[in-house]
């Protein structure tokens, strides 16, 4: 009877991974290295870091996005929400332009480049990270399939600031820290 019961449970279980669809798949994205130029940001970034390092979910991995929101009508007046995260997927779905390092945390740039802050360098590195991939389950009976949702711990914080004459003006700080 044990040995039935180890060939049953072989065969269910390779029937059971051949019938299923891993929702989850690796992408890659290749980023160009930037480097700042403007003095400032450095001791903006610092002062963030330093603030985060007395939240719960701090450690030496958080990750630093910087969305740059420029004025068509004035390219040297520009907003920056700079917002921590711990998650790497949730970071590069949304598509950076490019990276920088910051202390060993990496730090990414959406949206805008602005010249005022930043300059390319010759260096680039590409990222993989998991992403939930729905084309997987299309031309399925999904009534079959299990959705497993991968839940993303969105409690950090959020720093604006403005950009304006050669200036970085604080506007406004929210945070999820204890």
């Amino acid at each position: 009877m044990k040995y039935f019961n180890k060939i049953y449970l072989a065969v269910a279980f390779i029937v059971t991974c051949n019938t299923s669809i891993c929702q989850w798949s690796t992408k890659s994205i290749t980023l160009p290295l930037v480097r700042a130029i403007n003095g400032n940001l450095s001791g903006i970034l610092d002062t963030i870091f330093n603030a985060e390092k007395k939240c719960d979910y701090y450690n030496d991995s958080l990750l630093l996005g910087l969305s740059i929101r420029t004025n068509s009508e004035d390219i040297e007046s520009f907003s920056i929400q700079f917002e921590t995260q711990n998650s790497k997927e949730v970071m590069l779905e949304l598509e950076p332009l490019a990276y920088f390092k910051h202390n060993k945390h990496l730090c990414l740039i959406y949206y805008s480049l602005p010249a005022l802050l930043f300059i390319k360098t010759d260096n680039s590195e590409v990222f993989f990270y998991n992403y939930y991939d729905e084309t997987k389950i299309n031309g399925k009976d999904t009534s079959k399939i299990i959705t497993i949702y991968h839940m993303e711990d969105d409690s950090f914080s959020q720093w604006v600031y403005y950009y304006s004459k050669s200036k970085f003006h604080f506007y406004n700080h929210y945070s999820y820290c204890n």
